[in-house]
């Protein structure tokens, strides 16, 4: 259900800094191509409430897509052009 006509970013922020998570949002957030961003955030609620937060008032031309646990990686990494993590 990913788009075919933008790049897809798929980043698995498991083990990353919470703060290396921000910025690397806000970097793709500033890019000027359309694309999108799967950020694949595990199962805490709380990390995903404070993705949606950083991620609500910034201005963007990308899209977004938070993603909670999967077992479906591979599936994931297939549909990406690039991968994070």
């Amino acid at each position: 259900g990913l788009p075919g006509d933008v790049p897809v970013v798929l980043f698995n922020i498991s083990g990353v800094p919470p703060e290396t998570v921000d910025a690397i949002l806000r970097g793709f957030a500033k890019m000027t191509i359309p694309h999108r961003v799967v950020v694949l955030c595990g199962k805490s609620a709380d990390v995903r409430q404070r993705l949606e937060e950083v991620l609500g008032p910034l201005p963007r031309r990308g899209d977004f897509l938070l993603q909670g646990y999967t077992d479906r990686m591979h599936d994931w990494m297939n549909a990406a052009d690039l991968y994070l993590g």
